[in-house]
Parts: structure tokens; C-alpha cells; sequence
């Protein structure tokens, strides 16, 4: 069972089993699990295999943890966001986030520390990490518009390219051009030349980018 997933858990480890019954020759199989917040606890396999045991009791709490908001709440979605991404391995952002060891601290598992580091979210503001290699984590973060993320994006994204005779990032070009960053970059990795990704309207070429 180590690997498998019910529900928040995810089985990590065999723990030894416990002998019951007036005899005690019964052996109930149990397994350590860690839940999506973080938090490991053993678990009996039955309770998993029937869906008695979903999560370590984490979403029970989840009103007092969050001060009763939801998806809809934009601090609380980005906070939520944030864990998924790096705890989530069915997330189709884990493999950039997760995958390649960026945590979340201990202290941002809980909604109400995270709402205390950040404050609300601003209206046209994201979650940035200043350090990208770095954690989700008091001082590695801020609230940042969209320009100042492409600019504090990983460098393959901020590739500097020449083009008659002035240098730019692509995120500086394509902020020029008619095209987005998305689609100027693909182009270019495509083998596009800089003046045609910069200069064709992405709706004539559909299914080339």
C-alpha cells in the first residue's frame, strides 16, 4: 500500500501491527500516512480501504483555520493554491513547483500564520517568490503584479534576445509586440524567427501557435 493515496493521505511507510482480542492473536495492519497539511499519523489499513480515514482531521478544523473563507476568497485561494502545487502530485503545476523541492515552511500550513505574514491579497496582485529557487516562506515572498513577475521569472523566461540590433528579454519583446509572452516564446522555440513570432498575429497562424 506505501504509495497509494485515500483520500488526503498518502500511505509513506509500514508501522509494526497491533495485536487485539481477547487473546491477542489477532494483528490489525496499520501505516504511517502523511496528510496533504504535512501532518504523518498511523493509520489502521481497514479504516483506509474503507474510507473511514480521509485526512488527519484537518478539513473538520478548516473553518477556525481559515476564518470560515473560501474558494471564492482571494487570499485564501492563492493560499491554497500555493499548497497544492507543491504538495499535490496530481497538480498539473506539482512537477514545477513539488517536483523539483520547492515546500512550503511549516509555519504557512496553517491559513491563519500565512494571513498574518501576507496580510490580504491586493486586487492585481499574485503570490511571488523573490528568490524562485527558494520556499513559500516568510521573506521569500510578496504581493506582485504580473509585470513584476515576468521579470522574476526563471531564466529560461527571461532569455535576452537580439533583434535589429537591440537586446531584450522576451518578456520585454513581447510586451511590444502584437503577440503574448506565451505565444512569442513558443514561436521561437519552434525555430520562428524573431521578427515573424513578434510581428504575426497569433489568430492567422492558429494551429502553428
Amino acid at each position: 500500500m506505501i504509495g497509494q493515496k485515500f483520500g488526503l493521505l498518502e500511505v509513506i511507510a509500514q508501522a509494526d501491527p497491533v495485536l487485539v482480542g481477547k487473546r491477542r492473536q489477532l494483528r490489525r495492519a496499520r501505516f504511517i500516512c502523511r496528510c496533504a497539511c504535512g501532518f504523518e499519523m498511523c493509520v489502521y489499513a481497514n479504516n483506509l480501504k474503507s474510507g473511514n480515514s480521509k485526512s488527519c482531521g484537518c478539513t473538520r478544523s478548516v473553518s477556525k483555520r481559515t476564518h470560515g473563507r473560501n474558494a471564492s476568497d482571494p487570499t485564501y485561494s492563492t493560499w491554497s493554491a500555493m499548497r497544492s502545487r507543491c504538495l499535490n502530485k496530481s497538480s498539473a503545476k506539482y512537477p514545477s513547483y513539488g517536483g523539483r523541492g520547492i515546500k512550503v515552511c511549516e509555519r504557512w500550513n496553517r491559513f491563519e500564520n500565512f494571513l498574518a505574514d501576507m496580510g490580504e491579497r491586493p486586487t492585481g496582485k499574485t503570490l511571488d517568490r523573490i528568490n524562485n529557487e527558494g520556499n513559500y516562506e516568510p521573506g521569500n515572498c510578496r504581493w506582485a503584479t504580473p509585470r513584476e513577475q515576468r521579470a522574476n521569472q526563471r531564466p529560461q523566461q527571461t532569455t535576452a534576445i537580439t533583434h535589429q540590433g537591440k537586446t531584450q528579454t522576451m518578456a520585454e519583446w513581447a510586451r511590444e509586440s502584437v503577440v503574448t509572452y506565451t505565444t512569442f516564446a513558443k514561436r521561437i522555440y519552434a525555430g520562428w524567427s524573431v521578427g515573424r513570432a513578434l510581428s504575426e498575429p497569433s489568430h492567422a497562424t492558429k494551429r502553428s501557435f
